[in-house]
């Protein structure tokens, strides 16, 4: 953390939607509204397990979507939901998996039918961030009913994408 200096006509700060404020703030660029109007675009994965392989982790990740729930509006944009494919090789998919720690086994013998989905929800800026006394991130950011509402009809989306081979998988 020791400081530094950094003379150009432009520069380019990079840091992330978390970060870059703390960094402009520290720096006293930007004025008194850097780290306000937060915004996340909050995602949430879907996995099943089906009664064939799928093998998720082979070809091309992402080369899938479902669009029908986006919208756009002048005013705000980007608005409803989206659903995409997604996938994780062995490694990732152990460490990530929300089950627990007696579960992580049998969950890894089946990963070969595991498919996912990731669903994104644009959002409206509506958090902010600045540094705690210590100087690391402190976020203010909570779901609006309106994202609450569209990530349960994005998470809908993805069950129904799969429901005619779509077997359970009791923990």
């Amino acid at each position: 953390r020791a400081p530094f200096r950094v003379e150009a006509d432009e520069f380019v700060l990079a840091a992330g939607s978390i970060h870059t404020p703390l960094i402009l703030r520290a720096s006293n660029l930007g004025g008194p509204a850097v780290g306000d109007f937060l915004s996340l675009q909050p995602q949430l994965p879907v996995a099943a397990i089906f009664p064939d392989d799928v093998v998720m982790y082979r070809g091309i990740p992402q080369a899938a979507y479902v669009g029908d729930g986006e919208t756009t509006d002048a005013e705000y944009g980007l608005g409803g939901f989206r659903v995409e494919s997604i996938s994780a090789g062995p490694g990732m998919a152990a460490t990530i998996a929300t089950l627990k720690a007696q579960d992580v086994h049998r969950f890894m013998t089946r990963l070969n039918q595991v498919a996912a989905a990731l669903c994104l929800v644009p959002d409206q800026p509506v958090g902010r961030v600045r540094a705690d006394a210590n100087g690391r991130p402190s976020i203010d950011y909570a779901f609006t009913p309106d994202v609450q509402s569209r990530l349960v009809a994005a998470v809908k989306t993805a069950a129904r994408a799969g429901l005619n081979k779509l077997v359970t998988f009791d923990m």
